[in-house]
């Protein structure tokens, strides 16, 4: 997360990514997080908003319709290895039913404390994209018995057989 992440735009975009993503707890205003939407799309790229575990969801309903995806922190951002924050997955699934019912074409991100076994939670909420760090790469993830290659494979199985 940063501070100011109008100034930081121009930098990322030159990198041609699909997406770039603000948390919504660096906005002051909701003025801002519009023009920070608009000026990621004049690059083409996908404006992404995230939201902390703490932030309450009411903080991103302005800008729902104006993001291509909303990411869930499911941790506190900062520190690898902390364990998934279980409220995470209400919100999953209240938005997730907003997306349903309004016909969205808006993507649910998870990132934070996710692993090969709790993996089915965020998916059955209603997740469409996940992150997973020290879940493929670390030995305190649970990957102490496969390669990260294969870590990812077990875990699209676990997300084909729970959707």
């Amino acid at each position: 997360m940063i501070a100011n992440p109008l100034d930081h735009i121009e930098r990322y975009a030159k990198f041609s990514p699909l997406y770039i993503s603000f948390h919504v707890e660096a906005l002051p205003n909701e003025k801002y997080g519009m023009e920070i939407i608009e000026k990621i799309r004049s690059y083409g790229v996908k404006p992404v908003i995230v939201i902390n575990p703490q932030t309450p969801i009411r903080a991103i309903q302005p800008y729902i319709t104006e993001v291509d995806m909303v990411l869930f922190m499911s941790v506190i951002p900062g520190k690898g290895g902390q364990g998934y924050i279980s409220h995470v997955t209400d919100r999953i699934i209240e938005l997730r039913k907003r997306i349903d019912s309004e016909s969205l074409d808006l993507l649910i991100q998870v990132d934070g404390g996710i692993k090969l076994d709790n993996l089915h939670i965020p998916v059955g909420a209603g997740a469409d994209v996940i992150v997973s760090g020290t879940g493929v790469y670390s030995p305190k993830g649970g990957n102490n018995k496969y390669t990260p290659s294969e870590m990812i494979d077990k875990m699209k199985q676990v997300e084909r057989q729970t959707k």
